[in-house]
């Protein structure tokens, strides 16, 4: 089937973006998808001075559509990873390499590229710290979370983006997962080894280690943006797993207890 004739049945032609696509096409609730229609004409506005209702909604409106560019390209990869292990590609093509060329003029490669950086990018654009993570972003912590998994991945963006005065972006990513230690995973050495490369020092085993008060600090985020996460599914593992799920409650008890005992603690040697 030919540009043309795509054009002629209503099927887009993406030129390979098939982020484009999918937050013309996408259904509503998909992440940050945002008719066209819905987007003012630009207009003059006034250089001074506070916005008024309309100003208002219209900056809402323009600024949900530029977070949809940004999500967007997780949301196509999902999308692709659904359509790909469900063969939903079936009924008219012979492979899902064939369906992605024709139907979206879109190169495999990118296709795939797109399907590895979904699991990690959706990771972290619903956790609280994650609200500006883009694309490139993701690919440059990719390596870590291919080698590591994501949990090293995160701790990698999450000591950066919780650090003062700096500014996560692409290529300070790509520079701290480049001079990261190859060996097994070890959560302080790496946070050592991050605040070592910060303060443009070499990093190595030799790295200070991890102050308790700032591990905590890290590691208490990144507890309460897991717990958030399970919360959305409790009521399905208590049905799958209710033993699962009781151990896990009792730990997260023991947990809060030990917490509270200390904190009482602190509390009585300094009254």
């Amino acid at each position: 089937m030919t540009a043309a004739s795509k054009k002629d049945l209503g099927v887009p032609t993406m030129g390979g973006d098939m982020v484009g696509a999918l937050r013309r096409r996408g259904r509503g609730g998909a992440p940050g998808t945002v008719a066209a229609a819905s987007i003012p004409e630009p207009y003059e506005g006034g250089e001074t001075g506070e916005l008024d209702d309309n100003e208002r909604a219209d900056l809402a409106v323009c600024e949900q559509a530029v977070d949809a560019l940004r999500r967007a390209f997780w949301a196509a990869g999902k999308a692709l990873d659904v359509i790909r292990r469900a063969r939903l590609y079936r009924q008219e093509y012979a492979t899902f390499e064939d369906y992605v060329s024709d139907r979206w003029d879109m190169q495999t490669s990118q296709a795939y590229r797109l399907i590895e950086a979904w699991p990690l990018a959706e990771r972290l654009a619903m956790s609280p710290m994650g609200d500006k993570i883009n694309e490139r972003q993701i690919r440059a912590l990719l390596p870590m979370a291919s080698e590591h998994g994501q949990d090293a991945a995160e701790l990698v963006y999450a000591t950066l983006a919780e650090t003062d005065g700096v500014k996560v972006t692409a290529a300070l990513l790509h520079d701290v997962v480049s001079a990261l230690k190859p060996g097994p995973f070890d959560q302080q050495a790496v946070i050592s080894q991050i605040n070592a490369f910060l303060d443009g020092n070499n990093l190595g085993p030799d790295a200070a280690p991890v102050p308790p008060v700032q591990l905590w600090r890290t590691e208490s985020r990144r507890a309460r943006t897991a717990i958030g996460r399970l919360r959305l599914h409790t009521e399905a593992i208590a049905a799958a797993d209710p033993d699962d799920a009781r151990a896990l409650a009792a730990e997260l008890r023991a947990m809060a207890a030990e917490v509270e005992k200390r904190v009482k603690g602190k509390g009585s040697e300094r009254s």
